[in-house]
């Protein structure tokens, strides 16, 4: 599962929306992360691949959520 995560990741350019198949892989991905609720909240619309927000600035996940919010999250807190 961590290489599909690492392969989809190399398809995708930073600030890119991941497309249909992709965002149903990660969003399921999601519900396995320590802090499913709080990245959820009241839904989420799309998924992105940017840059994080922390030290490294690594590329990572962002969701979309319903209200217009965005919040990063670790794919690797996943597994």
């Amino acid at each position: 599962a961590r290489r599909s995560i690492s392969s989809l990741k190399r398809r995708y350019r930073t600030g890119d929306v991941l497309e249909r198949a992709d965002f149903a892989l990660v969003r399921s991905l999601l519900e396995h992360h320590p802090d499913r609720d709080s990245k959820v909240g009241q839904g989420v619309t799309a998924i992105k691949l940017d840059r994080s927000l922390h030290e490294d600035a690594s590329d990572c996940f962002w969701v979309i959520r319903v209200d217009g919010t965005a919040e990063d999250f670790s794919a690797n807190k996943c597994f």
